[in-house]
């Protein structure tokens, strides 16, 4: 599972606006990976989880 992040900080934005912003990537190489199951013997699998595929995302803060 490979995810990756990068950070913009303390960017001035005016006289006294200061701002962060980041933009990451989890799961970057899309791969289908079974997080949870239950197996109830000679039942086979009850319940089976995925983990989330690709995402991508910004994030802003501000402080003043």
């Amino acid at each position: 599972n490979l995810s990756a992040r990068i950070t913009l900080e303390d960017w001035a934005l005016g006289d006294r606006v200061r701002l962060t912003i980041q933009a990451y990537g989890e799961n970057l190489l899309d791969q289908d990976q079974r997080i949870n199951s239950v197996d109830f013997g000679s039942l086979g699998f009850a319940t089976l989880t995925w983990a989330e595929g690709r995402r991508f995302g910004i994030t802003a803060t501000a402080r003043y």
